[in-house]
């Protein structure tokens, strides 16, 4: 038993003050101190003069003779809980979740390895996925897929497009298309299998002339003295089309 004399705004009082530490521990076992809860329990009454109050406090066996601030103005027990953070983990380390504290280096689940990717921006996380796994490549510090890689060279003429749709919409000075590409390596074939309908992007409709068409209540837009624009062969430079 701790005793500790407070004020109630009229009486000095006295307390009876206990802590006590709770540890917690993480999904791979590590134990940590995580909170420490401090129970106040209101004894008496002591006396609404100081010198009093302290006198009476010796006789109960109080020893913490300065009256303490934190409780001031207080009359009822009470409690409160001071929360510790979590240990410090190393950046090879996941820091939260089922593998918390489980080096980051040697983990083979890749849905996980992505999902903390795009969760804490991690790069070993991201080094690791590529490491697994061919399709991703890391670019400047940012994790893309083979299908990202691929629809910037899109973007910069890089590949001969096919359309596989005709234009869809004519808004705010751009339009949408579906095309596909010749697929000559096994990253490329993944792209196709993923996008069965074609992968689709959006240029500026800019020099197109498009014209507004309807088919059985599906509307969609080709370039004037056009019937189709569909397995027509272009590439793509700055957004803009060049038919081929």
């Amino acid at each position: 038993m701790s005793l500790k004399i407070g004020f109630a705004n009229t009486f000095y009082t006295l307390w009876d003050v206990s802590s006590e530490d709770c540890y917690s521990t993480t999904p791979n076992g590590v134990h940590y101190l995580s909170h420490t809860k401090t129970n106040y329990f209101y004894f008496q009454n002591l006396s609404k003069t100081l010198e009093v109050a302290i006198e009476k406090a010796k006789q109960k066996g109080c020893t913490d003779l300065v009256p303490s601030d934190s409780l001031r103005g207080h009359s009822r027990s009470f409690s409160n809980t001071i929360t510790h953070p979590k240990p410090s983990y190393a950046e090879w380390q996941f820091v939260n979740g089922k593998y918390e504290g489980q080096d980051i280096r040697l983990s083979n689940d890749l849905k996980y390895l992505l999902w903390y990717y795009n969760e804490k921006d991690c790069l070993v996380s991201a080094a690791r996925v590529c490491e697994l796994d061919s399709y991703y490549t890391l670019v400047d510090g940012k994790l893309l897929t083979a299908g990202d890689l691929i629809l910037r060279d899109i973007r910069q003429g890089k590949y001969e497009l096919e359309a596989v749709s005709n234009f869809k919409g004519d808004e705010d000075g751009y339009t949408w298309i579906n095309v596909k590409i010749e697929a000559k390596t096994d990253d490329e074939q993944k792209v196709m299998d993923e996008n069965p309908y074609g992968i689709q992007i959006s240029i500026l409709s800019e020099g197109l002339n498009l014209l507004r068409k309807e088919y059985k209540g599906f509307v969609y837009f080709t370039p004037k003295g056009m019937r189709s624009f569909k397995g027509k062969k272009f590439t793509i430079n700055n957004q803009i089309i060049k038919i081929n």
